[in-house]
């Protein structure tokens, strides 16, 4: 793991004061279409825009402020909020309360490669082997690249059977693992917003780094 990942690690329970504007730069992407090579992280700024009512870093705008519209948790999140067995899984849907793409994937199991977990009310500390981090990428993930969706035809990502999907994150990772780069600025911003949600999960205690 790199230095500048474990620095931007260790504030695990910090609140983001622009975690409001992240899920709203989220809505915006989703209402553009998600347009391809984008990201949330590309709207961040019309979203602060948004929230402070036509006004960023005191620059007056003539924009109007809107609504938010409260997000709707995916189906997929809820039942794992609320019949998920593996309790790592259980809580990081209470903090990650949506689906992710492919960056986020990326994002996110870097982050649980490199840190072992305490869950509040349990004696146990998890330290995710890659099998398992595989796992919850397959729960949560909601991009797959167009070449694996078409060996199963056009059908709804969840009715792959898991164990498929489980193989293609455990396969990707090993991808990343080879290529060994440094996290990019769009890294870290994607991982500090990853991490942010985490922190509002009632149920995890701590994240502490793992020793080399």
């Amino acid at each position: 793991m790199s230095t500048s990942e474990s620095n931007s690690s260790k504030q695990f329970h910090a609140v983001d004061p622009l975690g409001e504007v992240a899920r709203r730069a989220r809505e915006i992407w989703i209402e553009r279409g998600q347009p391809t090579g984008s990201s949330p992280d590309d709207f961040l700024s019309e979203a602060e825009l948004d929230l402070l009512g036509g006004r960023s870093a005191g620059i007056p705008s003539h924009r109007t402020r809107h609504k938010v519209a409260v997000t709707p948790i995916p189906l997929e999140i809820h039942r794992l909020q609320t019949a998920e067995r593996d309790p790592l899984i259980h809580a990081i849907a209470h903090g990650i309360n949506f689906l992710l793409n492919e960056h986020e994937c990326y994002c996110l199991s870097r982050f649980l490669a490199g840190h072992e977990f305490s869950l509040r009310n349990s004696p146990i500390k998890y330290a995710p082997s890659d099998d398992e981090i595989a796992s919850i990428l397959a729960a949560f993930a909601n991009e797959y690249p167009e070449s694996f969706l078409k060996q199963y035809g056009v059908i709804p990502v969840r009715d792959i059977p898991l164990p498929h999907r489980q193989c293609f994150w455990r396969n990707r990772m090993s991808e990343w693992k080879s290529v060994d780069e440094p996290l990019t600025y769009h890294d870290r911003n994607t991982t500090q917003r990853l991490l942010d949600a985490l922190s509002h999960s009632e149920f995890f205690s701590c994240a502490i780094l793992r020793s080399s």
